[in-house]
């Protein structure tokens, strides 16, 4: 009876087709369908040299080391490529591990828990080894970035050589189809880009072997088979696993025409990547996982693409351009210019898919203006070290001589925006979830001052942890009310929650009702020097929360009420009064540390709290 219950609320949220292949999808899984279509498979060290033209040539390597010049960049991307080479590994261009050369490409780094890597890759549960991304990271090689970019920026051999036996260790201990490395199809795309960037970047090393490039494009026409076989079901998700394979297979395609289903594998990238800007890209430029972190690698995947259809004479298919134009509209709205950094909503996985620069996992500004230049869309000047993608991209931004003047921010179907003068607030607000919600956080607000984190978002820290996976994404981690200790939303599974609930608009703010009926109404009133926050609550609970999380990266002093940050005044007014409580933040994926957390209690009696945010004056 439970199953049939939650398969009549899967069918509601998500729709009978979704259902239908899902359980179909299963029904292939146990019956060794998809293993009987990805067979394991050993080397050949043979395969068809490309033809087409990639975006990085020799010039390429010239023209960053003439951009970056004697950028302070310059020195920390030699730094952190002589770490690769020792053996040292950055996951999610954060945290470092000390791993060796070469590294146990099987074995989680943080838990040390070790994946099977002589079996079919279906026969290995998604959570049956610790968090898996944990595991994954290194398999998409993300490490070939630095190591391109000490290369193009010293012409050290000694770069290409560490790539090139890291690749080569990788190729015996993954062979095709073999272990975790194989299981998820985006994963082997991304790990696809890299070697791609690989494979150009160091094509005149001496290190650089023809048989050494022919494993190299071996590995790149079957990994776009390994995309086919299952691309049906990245699509299913409808979220970024289908852009970034379809994205990756159409790459594929044209850089290896010669291929036999190189023609096949175009026409499917084509029309999926067609399909899915269509679908995933609203009409206001937001994107169907309600998270930035994830609209950025979107973004990414089809600036990749957009790349290479402009270095092979091609023009992606329509509606890309447009809807990618939408997408870039509605980053800008919320992009501080000062530091690059977003409102942190929804689901934050650490994905960075196309890290050719220097500048930092939380700066979204260089995907931003590659993105731009590779879809036509006029941007401000900008300094060298935010171009560089767009130097090894081959591409040309459309730099306007305009006054640097941030318009007024606008709202959308995902969130409202406020601006007086250097404060910016952002509040969740999604009237209606086309897409499925990945974090209970209606009318959560993230504050920024002059582009600095100043309430935060708690992140989501992991997808397998059993302490903490369901916390992260639950209403007590966000800067909104809680009821009752439950969260907006019950959850499903580990990436669902159910009774999906909207907003409504009322005048200066925005009220949200759960399931059981309890009423949270968030008005935000514009002062001469901030915002005042009013909250208000009513409906059947017994106990409300209203929190506000401080980021860790302030100076924080809190005194009779008052908490103070450089530049920033917060005041809260309730009859019950301010507490402080500990928290949690996660700002990259896998790491957590503390934070401070304002909270004030709310009943049936106490149903109102006024909390302003004031810019201080130089003095204070």
């Amino acid at each position: 009876m439970e199953k049939l219950r939650l398969l009549i609320q899967l069918t509601r949220l998500l729709g009978l087709p979704w259902v239908l292949f899902r359980l179909r999808y299963a029904l292939r899984f146990k019956f060794g369908f998809l293993e009987r279509r990805c067979p394991l498979g050993t080397w050949s060290g043979k395969a068809v040299p490309p033809s087409g033209r990639f975006f990085i040539d020799e010039g390429s390597l010239e023209r960053v080391g003439a951009l970056l010049g004697a950028d302070p960049l310059r020195s920390e991307a030699l730094k952190q490529a002589d770490a690769i080479c020792e053996g040292r590994f950055q996951f999610f261009q954060a945290f470092e591990r000390d791993l060796g050369i070469p590294p146990d490409w099987h074995r989680n780094p943080v838990s040390g828990e070790r994946v099977p890597g002589d079996v079919h890759w279906t026969r290995l549960g998604d959570f049956d080894f610790g968090d898996i991304k944990q595991v994954w990271e290194l398999s998409r090689f993300p490490w070939v970035y630095p190591l391109v970019r000490a290369y193009s920026l010293s012409g050290e051999e000694r770069y290409a050589a560490t790539f090139w036996n890291l690749f080569e260790d990788w190729m015996v201990h993954n062979p095709l189809n073999h272990g975790p490395n194989w299981k998820c199809g985006q994963e082997t795309a991304i790990r696809v880009m890299a070697c791609c960037v690989a494979r150009w970047a160091f094509a005149a090393s001496s290190e650089s072997t023809p048989r050494r490039q022919a494993a190299l494009d071996e590995l790149m026409v079957v990994s776009a088979a390994r995309i086919v076989a299952n691309l049906d079901y990245a699509v299913s998700q409808k979220n970024n696993h289908g852009t970034t394979e379809s994205a990756v297979l159409w790459s594929v395609a044209v850089l290896y025409p010669d291929h036999a289903d190189a023609a096949r594998w175009e026409h499917l990238g084509r029309k999926t990547m067609a399909n899915l800007a269509a679908l995933l890209i609203a009409e206001d430029g937001a994107f169907s996982q309600h998270s930035f972190n994830y609209h950025r690698v979107m973004l990414d995947a089809f600036t990749w693409a957009a790349a290479v259809a402009r270095a092979n004479g091609h023009e992606l298919p329509f509606p890309v351009g447009p809807k990618l134009n939408l997408a870039l509209n509605y980053l800008e709205q919320v992009l501080q210019p000062e530091t690059g950094a977003v409102p942190v909503f929804g689901a934050n996985d650490g994905a960075s898919i196309l890290p050719l620069h220097g500048m930092g996992y939380e700066d979204f500004r260089p995907s931003f203006v590659a993105a731009c230049a590779a879809f036509g869309r006029p941007i401000r000047p900008v300094e060298p070290s935010l171009r560089e993608v767009c130097t090894w991209l081959g591409l040309e931004p459309d730099l306007r001589a305009e006054e640097d003047v941030r318009p007024e921010p606008e709202s959308t179907s995902d969130h409202v925006c406020y601006q007086v003068g250097g404060l910016r607030l952002f509040m969740r607000a999604r009237a209606h979830w086309a897409f499925r919600p990945s974090h209970a956080d209606q009318l959560h607000v993230d504050l920024f001052l002059d582009g600095r984190p100043l309430l935060v978002d708690a992140g989501s820290y992991s997808y397998n942890d059993p302490d903490w996976q369901f916390q992260f994404p639950g209403t007590a981690f966000h800067n909104t009310v809680c009821f009752d200790g439950r969260d907006q939303m019950p959850r499903i599974s580990r990436f669902l929650f159910g009774g999906w609930r909207g907003v409504e608009p009322v005048e200066n703010g925005m009220t949200f009702r759960d399931a059981k009926g309890a009423v949270h109404t968030r008005k935000v009133r514009k002062l001469t020097d901030g915002f005042e926050v009013i909250d208000h609550v009513s409906g059947s609970f017994e106990k409300a929360v209203v929190r506000w999380r401080l980021s860790p990266e302030q100076p924080w002093t809190i005194k009779e009420g008052i908490a103070r940050a450089p530049g920033l005044i917060i005041e809260i007014e309730a009859g019950g009064g301010m507490r402080e409580e500990n928290g949690w933040i996660s700002r990259i994926y896998g790491q957590r540390e503390p934070l401070r957390v304002l909270a004030v209690d709310m009943d049936l009696e106490m149903t109102t709290v006024r909390t302003r945010f004031r810019i201080a004056p130089p003095s204070q």
